[in-house]
């Protein structure tokens, strides 16, 4: 089975400049109304889902002189965009500016600094909120919902150290068992610690 890495981060209130839709993000370091275009032209180019997902839940953007700086909680994430991301941002750097633009990362883990009880807060918000979207058979808002959902689900493992690629090695180990099967592995692992 193969299964995508995902890690998200969030941005703290405190360094919030421009609001969005989710009051715990920010997308815009400064109020630049030419950041603001370019911004707008990365989201049409890589949807409005994947840009909620990528940039305005993982990023803080602010356009400097020699060019765009965006600010990410973890190399994974600098990694993800670099990978995923470079065509759409200079297309839209070359839309809104003319021409190519720099584009560098700066790691920020203080992006973390909320806490874990305000991670913890959300993963139950998102949660209900992805079952009140599966109740009403809506599948656009359930996709949206669940990106929310794994997105605060990957900061809570972040917080205690865990990276996306241990829970993918424990869904591998589990591919092929069933749900008794496993739960019966885990308990005779359990005792077994115990014992010894």
């Amino acid at each position: 089975m193969r299964l995508r890495r995902l890690f998200y981060a969030f941005i703290p209130a405190s360094t919030r400049r421009t609001s969005t839709k989710e009051s715990d993000v920010s997308l815009i370091g400064t109020q630049d109304h030419q950041l603001a275009r370019l911004a707008d032209a990365i989201a049409q180019r890589v949807g409005p889902q994947r840009f909620h997902v990528w940039f305005n839940n993982s990023t803080r953007l602010d356009l400097k002189q020699d060019g765009l700086e965006i600010a990410v909680p973890n190399d994974f994430i600098s990694e993800w965009i670099g990978t995923h991301f470079t065509r759409p941002i200079q297309e839209a750097a070359h839309e809104v500016l003319g021409g190519p633009l720099s584009v560098r990362f700066c790691v920020m883990p203080e992006l973390f600094s909320k806490g874990d009880d305000a991670i913890l807060k959300k993963i139950g918000e998102e949660a209900t909120e992805t079952v009140m979207a599966a109740k009403d058979g809506d599948a656009q808002k359930l996709v949206y919902e669940v990106a929310d959902l794994w997105f605060h689900s990957m900061l809570a493992l972040s917080a205690l150290g865990v990276t996306p690629a241990d829970v993918l090695a424990e869904l591998e180990r589990r591919e092929g068992l069933s749900g008794l099967e496993e739960f019966a592995a885990r308990k005779a692992q359990q005792r077994e610690g115990e014992e010894g």
